[in-house]
């Protein structure tokens, strides 16, 4: 069916002037009883069959309604023009004549819209057409008014998180990972930082009728930027000056070359990745790991993790390594005492006290403080050992090695094998552990007994991948020490007591403290090494 809308129009018959309705055919606009009663009241006809054409409008069936006029009555074509409520859009109706009416000129409707205050252009090619098609009854747009264009604010677009809240990682078991938690912004010279969209001013509209429309203005903003960053020549783009960490402060950019935990590295700050350096007020927990492309300062103690300095790592208390982490740094370590770590530097190694713990100086290993003593595990430097008192009364197993030890290949093969071993049960671990996963998703949940023994898995994966990393550290260390030069004049210095079961080896050649010896120096000439007073 064709769709076709509905109009009404003046009639005449032999018994009367009549309002005809005829109804909309398909999908077309019906005949509103709103526009029926306000064009009847324009013609001075104010009392009509109102009900009847108003069922007949919402019926949308025919109608033929007798009006109280003459015969002689009848009307021309004419237009009647009506706004949106907003008065963005001007309408025109066309209105059929009678019989004998005539049909309504070009030049009247344009001044029917001129005498009804439309001053926007109008759509001429609409008016046309209208009057060319006879669309009667039915609204239609010929002019539109000037929406205002609105202002937007001035947008900041950072280049990094600027989220201050703490996310700690969800695993995929439904465990929480407070190790890995992305809390720092590391960035390198000249990256870009943040950019600045600027404001749109706006402008404003107008209605049909001329009538200015306000905007919304766009507000200006301006980036703030502290220390390390500079601006673009447009002043619409930060860059990074220095390679370190960016944040926000006081609603300012900067970039700190120094990455500050004001409490312990744990599980409120997770492990930490930082280009600079890293200041830790508290201290380093067991389990947890500090990188740094600069150095790591630590006001109390590094407990069993892994630490690894680009340059120093500087530890006001001590290393207290449990035989679970690993200190690494490409400069100097200084710490108030070492006890059972693996401690590892390309520059010098400074401490009160040694114990029970694996060291590896790429230069020299100074213990010289008022204890100074070493005692337990195994010391290794290129250039110097020194230090006051090596070994106990209780003939505790110490090695002060200078250079290369030829038992460092058979060292090494130690460290890989128990590597290998962890390798084993970590895949033994994850295989468990994609059991209770899958069993997990099978059944919806698991059991008291198969959850703690899925967290007791997980516990034991965990420490075994410590593990692993602290015995890469070692068997990097000791690759790294085998591969240096020979350093012709290294030496051990004890400045006061050297303990039987000291060893000292010096490229190779050994030197077994058989009985208590003072002061000497330990020093390699030929293939034998030779004790001289200090």
């Amino acid at each position: 069916m064709e769709n076709k809308d509905a109009c009404f129009k003046i009639i005449h018959k032999e018994n009367g002037v009549f309002l005809q309705l005829i109804p909309a055919e398909g999908k077309g606009r019906r005949n509103n009883i709103d526009e029926i009663q306000s064009y009847l009241y324009r013609h001075n006809i104010y009392e009509f069959g109102f009900k009847e054409a108003q069922t007949a409008a919402r019926n949308n069936q025919p109608a033929e309604i007798l009006l109280p006029v003459k015969k002689s009555f009848e009307v021309t074509e004419e237009v009647y023009i009506s706004c949106s409520s907003d008065n963005m859009t001007a309408n025109i109706t066309l209105f059929p004549h009678s019989e004998n009416g005539g049909d309504i000129s070009k030049i009247i409707v344009l001044n029917r819209i001129k005498e009804e205050g439309i001053t926007v252009p109008i759509e001429e090619e609409v008016i046309d057409k209208l009057l060319t098609e006879k669309k009667y009854c039915v609204p239609v747009a010929f002019a539109h008014g000037i929406a205002p264009e609105n202002g937007k604010d001035a947008e900041i677009v950072y280049m990094f998180n600027t989220d201050k809240n703490i996310h700690p990682h969800l695993n995929e078991d439904g465990t929480v990972d407070f190790h890995n938690i992305e809390n720092i912004n590391n960035v390198v010279k000249d990256q870009l930082l943040a950019k600045l969209i600027p404001e749109i001013e706006g402008k404003s509209g107008m209605d049909v009728y001329g009538k200015n429309i306000k905007h919304t203005i766009g507000k200006k903003k301006k980036i703030k930027t502290k220390k390390n960053v500079y601006l673009s020549e447009d002043g619409l783009e930060v860059y990074s000056s220095i390679d370190g960490h960016v944040r926000i402060q006081e609603g300012a950019i900067l970039v700190s070359d120094v990455y500050e935990v004001k409490g312990d590295v744990g599980v409120l700050t997770g492990n930490i990745d930082c280009n600079g350096d890293v200041h830790v007020k508290g201290s380093i927990l067991t389990g947890f790991k500090v990188r740094a492309g600069g150095s790591v300062f630590v006001d109390g103690l590094i407990e069993g993790a892994i630490v690894d300095a680009g340059c120093n790592v500087i530890v006001k208390r001590g290393i207290t390594g449990n035989n679970k982490g690993a200190v690494t740094a490409s400069g100097d370590i200084v710490a108030k005492f070492i006890e059972n770590a693996n401690v590892s530097s390309d520059g010098n190694i400074t401490a009160d006290t040694i114990m029970h713990s694996n060291i590896f100086s790429h230069s020299s290993v100074i213990v010289t403080s008022k204890k100074g003593f070493i005692v337990g595990g195994k010391v290794r430097a290129i250039k110097e050992i020194r230090c006051i008192l090596a070994g106990s009364v209780m003939e505790t197993q110490t090695v002060l090695q200078i250079g290369r030890d030829v038992a460092s290949d058979d060292e090494l093969k130690m460290v890989e094998t128990a590597m290998n071993k962890c390798y084993m049960q970590m895949d033994e671990c994850l295989k468990i552990i994609k059991f209770y996963k899958t069993l997990k998703e099978k059944e919806g949940s698991l059991n008291e007994k198969n959850t703690r023994l899925l967290y007791e898995t997980l516990n034991k994966y965990k420490n075994l991948k410590m593990d692993v990393q602290v015995k890469e550290h070692e068997r990097l260390a000791i690759i790294n020490f085998m591969e240096e030069e020979i350093e012709e004049d290294g030496y051990v210095v004890i400045e006061e007591s050297a303990n039987v079961g000291v060893r000292i080896n010096i490229s190779g050649a050994n030197y077994y403290i058989r009985r208590e010896m003072y002061a000497y120096k330990y020093f390699k000439e030929g293939r034998d090494i030779v004790v001289s007073k200090v």
